[in-house]
């Protein structure tokens, strides 16, 4: 990846986020699922009902080219695993919704026929995926059962699903000029996550997302070109370049 691949981003620093997805229908707050506690098997009677039949991205990026917009970024998504389109991975997707169509590939075509750059962003959590651990973040937290429902979860088999999806989204619809990861766990988070205590040396690596130089790996596999941040930084972080490392037990962003 090269630095001067990331000249426009530097310059071009007004977008549209656009931040919908399955929890919309909540009508509360993105993170309705942590906040709320609830289990997968009740979250998942909006995938019933998800008809977004008023979807039209070419308005939204008509609008954002006339306020003087560069670019605009879609939750592809979110931390409760729903998918906005048809993986190949999981059945948690739109396909499988009342709407039972792609909804990234509508808003690629409409961006890149306004002129913009696409941007996606991309959750690194998933509170729907069985390997993911039930951590401090997870709905599942104040179960009684929680630690119990750890055992048999593989956080390395999370990772190449995490993986192989970030590549389909890279690989399936075009240059990608802008990626957004998010979440990061950060030294203040561990009294949240780890019960207060820093995660022990030689912890199991299935306790830990780890995703060894991520932006380098799919950098090599996919040809994309893309901008890769972490949220939860300063909003001048959001003009450097981020990779993903190994870092102990916790994946942390590391400058480069």
């Amino acid at each position: 990846m090269s630095n001067s691949d990331l000249t426009w981003f530097q310059h071009d620093r007004f977008g549209l986020f656009v931040h919908w997805g399955l929890y919309s229908l909540g009508a509360r707050h993105e993170w309705l699922m942590n906040r709320e506690r609830v289990h997968e098997s009740d979250y998942a009677k909006y995938t019933k009902v998800f008809e977004p039949d008023l979807y039209d991205p070419r308005d939204w990026a008509a609008q954002a080219k006339r306020a003087g917009m560069k670019y605009v970024v879609l939750t592809t998504k979110h931390h409760d695993g729903f998918c906005l389109w048809d993986s190949k991975l999981t059945d948690y997707t739109v396909v499988n919704t009342p709407y039972g169509k792609d909804l990234v590939r509508p808003f690629v075509e409409a961006v890149r026929e306004a002129g913009l750059k696409v941007g996606f962003y991309h959750s690194l959590l998933d509170w729907h995926h069985p390997d993911f651990l039930v951590d401090g973040y997870h709905p599942r937290r104040d179960d009684a059962d929680a630690t119990q429902q750890n055992v048999g979860r593989d956080m390395a088999r999370y990772r190449e699903y995490l993986h192989g999806q970030v590549r389909e989204l890279l690989s399936n619809y075009g240059k990608i000029d802008y990626l957004f990861y998010d979440f990061s766990y950060e030294k203040k988070d561990h009294n949240n996550i780890w019960g207060g205590r820093e995660p022990k040396r030689g912890a199991p690596r299935n306790c830990s997302l780890s995703p060894v130089t991520f932006s380098q790996t799919l950098s090599s596999t996919t040809g994309s070109t893309y901008q890769a941040t972490s949220s939860h930084r300063s909003s001048t972080s959001h003009r450097s370049q981020w990779r993903w490392t190994e870092s102990r037990s916790l994946g942390r962003p590391v400058r480069r």
